[in-house]
């Protein structure tokens, strides 16, 4: 399959499904749509904000919100930001994460800044995968304040299993939205990665805004992936780390108290 989709114009066929995807008519083909969807990926509609038939699309469903309450939020400083699973993670070194077993990328090209990348030596990364199954609004993993938002990349590969451990420089070539926000324990990056079929990634928020941990900040129009980016001063535990489901606004684990030297 990703030899034939190397020759297709993903980016022209992802905006063409994301707009599908936006239809609400005719009622008696997106009904069904939305009916198979829910069925076929097993959502848990009892955690969707409102009942199955009010949702008008099959993106409106996709990004549904929760009900109220359904993700308590940790008394962790730092917290998950999205219903997903982890799927890499480790310490930076020589600005430098790994993708999968022998395929690795460099930090500033992923963030786009030689100079930022520097600020995050020694400290760790933790990608989010987010399926099908998964609610799909992304929130904030601290509180602190939107220094910047920037959108790189072109390319829309798929970022399943099978692309991610074959596909070098994957999350480079995607399209992709990064947040910085300034915490005060020091900058964290917030990647919002893109891929085939994602409609598109809408950010909530903007530049100089506070938000609160745990506040929504972004969401994706159909499933893809997240990049967490921490400095070594925030002392993330990647020993508590493993290749787990989460779910947003769980306890994200630090070394020791963050306040001490």
């Amino acid at each position: 399959m990703l030899k034939i989709l190397k020759f297709l114009p993903r980016v022209f066929i992802s905006r063409f499904i994301g707009h599908l995807a936006q239809l609400t008519k005719p009622t008696f083909i997106v009904r069904p749509v939305i009916n198979w969807f829910a069925r076929r990926y097993k959502i848990n509609l009892e955690e969707a904000e409102k009942p199955l038939y009010e949702y008008e699309s099959l993106n409106a469903f996709f990004t549904r919100k929760l009900k109220p309450g359904l993700r308590p939020v940790a008394g962790t400083y730092f917290v998950h930001p999205a219903d997903s699973v982890t799927t890499q993670f480790g310490i930076i070194e020589n600005e430098t994460l790994i993708q999968a077993k022998g395929l690795n990328y460099k930090l500033s090209d992923l963030i786009g800044s030689d100079e930022k990348s520097k600020k995050y030596e020694s400290g760790v990364y933790i990608v989010y995968y987010l399926c099908p199954t998964d609610y799909h609004r992304v929130h904030a993993p601290v509180e602190g304040v939107i220094k910047e938002i920037k959108k790189l990349g072109f390319d829309l590969w798929p970022v399943n299993e099978a692309s991610v451990s074959s596909i070098p420089n994957l999350f480079i070539e995607n399209e992709r939205v990064v947040v910085s926000i300034n915490s005060q324990l020091g900058p964290v990056e917030v990647v919002f990665v893109g891929a085939t079929n994602v409609g598109s990634i809408e950010i909530l928020k903007k530049e100089t805004e506070f938000v609160q941990k745990s506040e929504e900040l972004g969401v994706f129009h159909m499933g893809s992936t997240i990049v967490m980016i921490y400095p070594k001063s925030a002392k993330i535990d990647t020993q508590a780390l493993s290749s787990t489901a989460v779910k947003v606004g769980g306890s994200l684990k630090q070394t020791k108290n963050p306040w001490e030297n």
